[in-house]
């Protein structure tokens, strides 16, 4: 019993943890974005293959399949993004500010000039600062605490058995 809640614990902990990596990745990704869109001269298509050989496990499918959907043609990014951010398993370790954020930016990604969607990624690039730093916040808080909680949830349930 010990080891079940002290693992469910952790697991939970754990999760707030990944939050912490994937914002980090996505930051990561931003900006890697923001560079091939302002100096290269690729389609998005192209730039998400790019991204997506160059991003952890979770994002790398995440821009793969937009790319395979872009290629397909039938949606535009912003339906493609609402998609894939709204099933598992991005949408666990995702706020809804943090899916909006992203499909704010998809909805504005090839519809202006170079400029305009540099200032438009850096925005976004701001709100999943201010994001990450809440999710770090919420990592050292409620991260902690579940771990410690499993465990004597455990304790306590077998106290009551005996």
């Amino acid at each position: 019993m010990l080891a079940l809640f002290s693992w469910i614990g952790w697991d939970v902990a754990r999760r707030y943890a990944w939050r912490v990596q994937l914002l980090i990745a996505l930051q990561r990704a931003l900006t890697s974005l923001e560079t091939e869109i302002v100096y290269a001269q690729n389609g998005l298509p192209d730039i998400f293959k790019r991204l997506a050989h160059m991003e952890p496990a979770l994002l790398s499918s995440f821009f793969l399949s937009t790319h395979r959907e872009l290629l397909e043609g039938r949606r535009n990014l912003a339906d493609v993004w609402y998609d894939l951010l709204n099933r598992p398993p991005l949408i666990l370790y995702t706020d809804v500010r943090e899916r909006q954020t992203l499909i704010d930016l998809a909805r504005s990604l090839g519809q202006y000039d170079r400029l305009s969607e540099q200032k438009r990624i850096q925005l976004a690039r701001y709100e999943l600062e201010e994001a990450y730093q809440e999710a770090k916040q919420n990592d050292e808080r409620y991260g902690k605490m579940a771990r410690t909680m499993g465990v004597l949830f455990g304790l306590l349930v077998m106290i009551l058995i005996w």
